[in-house]
């Protein structure tokens, strides 16, 4: 291939790059292919299984220490080994981001799930009561909701906003337990409108748009599913507050399909 055209396609995949047309690594791999660089992509892919190994190795036995030895450590010393892992997890995420984004999203989802497992474990050991647990799990969902941001996973910012919304159910479920399911509406669907019409007025512009719709319609059925564990409310009633959501739903989805398809991720 001669010189010339060999700099178009470099320049229309650094256009594509650019604009979000195809993935990072497709498009680093593209570059490297076409600019010469082969060796040194088989190279940086062989350093990079190196680099993965060790930190696999590393990784399980740092979560195999710190779970075997835990209850021997001094708090400070559990307070900065489960920083280490933690940090260790989501910097080796993001590190891997453009040319891995299946790793990317193991490291992410298992350091997730290793900062709600292992916070839980580390109020349980203290002592600490349910106010702390669940400022707790509204800061590690705030911290779901920016590492999904971050590292471009919609199911980690989708986890983060259901589990507010359930952090919210908690909160509000001694308040409600004498209440009516037609009151009970006013503590969810407000909310549920919010979510949904801020996701249409985003749409495409932001990429977790799909995921604020999603909770949106999760939101809409919160007082039925609040309901189920309120022993004065009628399974008739919330029988038919269900099916009546389901079948509005179902029409508001099909007519208004062409404004919601294009950022829900189906």
């Amino acid at each position: 291939m001669d010189e010339r055209r060999k700099q178009l396609i470099i320049q229309e995949i650094k256009y594509w790059q650019k604009n979000k047309l195809l993935p990072d690594h497709y498009c680093l791999f593209l570059l490297h292919l076409y600019s010469g660089d082969g060796n040194r992509l088989v190279k940086n892919k062989r350093r990079s299984g190196i680099v993965l190994s060790i930190l696999a190795f590393v990784w399980m036995i740092a979560i195999s220490y710190f779970v075997i030895n835990f209850t021997r450590f001094s708090i400070p010393m559990q307070i900065i080994v489960f920083s280490i892992i933690l940090f260790s997890l989501y910097i080796s995420s993001y590190y891997f981001r453009t040319e891995k984004p299946l790793l990317t999203n193991l490291l992410a989802g298992l350091a997730s799930i290793f900062l709600i497992g292992g916070g839980i474990l580390l109020l349980n050991q203290w002592g600490k009561g349910q106010d702390w647990l669940l400022f707790f799990l509204v800061i590690s969902c705030f911290v779901w909701l920016l590492s999904g941001v971050i590292y471009r996973i919609s199911y980690l910012f989708f986890c983060g906003l259901i589990g507010l919304a359930l952090i919210y159910g908690w909160a509000i479920y001694s308040e409600v337990s004498t209440i009516t399911l037609l009151v009970f509406q006013l503590y969810w669907l407000p909310f549920a409108l919010i979510f949904i019409l801020l996701s249409l007025w985003l749409g495409s512009r932001f990429s977790m748009s799909g995921s604020i719709f999603l909770t949106g319609l999760f939101l809409l059925f919160g007082p039925e599913i609040e309901s189920l564990y309120l022993s004065h409310i009628d399974v008739g009633v919330i029988q038919f507050w269900l099916f009546s959501k389901i079948f509005v739903l179902a029409l508001m989805l099909i007519f208004t399909r062409k404004r919601w398809l294009p950022f829900i991720p189906l």
